[in-house]
C-alpha cells in the first residue's frame, strides 16, 4: 500500500472522532456510534462513550499519520505494512479498552454517574 493510502486512513479516523464529537447519535441504536453494553445503558453512558472514543480515535489517526512516515524512513520491506496494519488494530482496540476504563471511572454499574462526575455533563 502506498503512504498516500495509509495517509487516507488515519484522515478517516481523525473524521470519524470529530464527527463522532461534533454530531453525536441523538438516539441510542445499533448502528452508528461506539456500542458496547455498557455504554449503550443510557442516554449518558451513551454520550460519553461516543464524545470519549472521538476523543482517542482523533488521537489515534495522528499518531497513525506520525507513524507512516517514522516506518516510511526505518522499513523499506513489507514488513512496513505488517507494522502499520498492527498499529491501526492496536489504536482501534486500544481506544475501546481505554473508553470502557473511562465509562467505569465515571459510571456506577447501573449507568449512573459517579459522585465527583455526577455535576458533569
Amino acid at each position: 500500500m502506498s503512504i498516500s493510502s495509509y495517509c487516507l486512513i488515519g484522515l478517516v479516523f481523525i473524521v470519524i472522532g470529530i464527527l463522532m464529537r461534533l454530531y453525536l447519535p441523538k438516539d441510542i441504536n445499533r448502528t452508528l456510534g461506539y456500542k458496547t453494553p455498557f455504554a449503550m445503558k443510557n442516554k449518558d453512558t451513551w454520550n460519553e462513550g461516543n464524545r470519549f472514543f472521538g476523543i482517542l480515535i482523533i488521537g489515534g489517526g495522528i499518531l497513525f499519520i506520525i507513524l507512516i512516515f517514522i516506518f516510511e524512513y526505518i522499513y523499506v520491506s513489507n514488513f512496513k505494512d505488517r507494522l502499520l496494519g498492527i498499529s491501526m488494530f492496536v489504536i482501534i482496540i486500544g481506544s475501546m479498552i481505554f473508553t470502557e476504563i473511562h465509562l467505569r471511572r465515571v459510571f456506577h454499574r447501573d449507568g449512573n454517574r459517579k459522585g465527583k462526575f455526577h455535576d458533569k455533563h
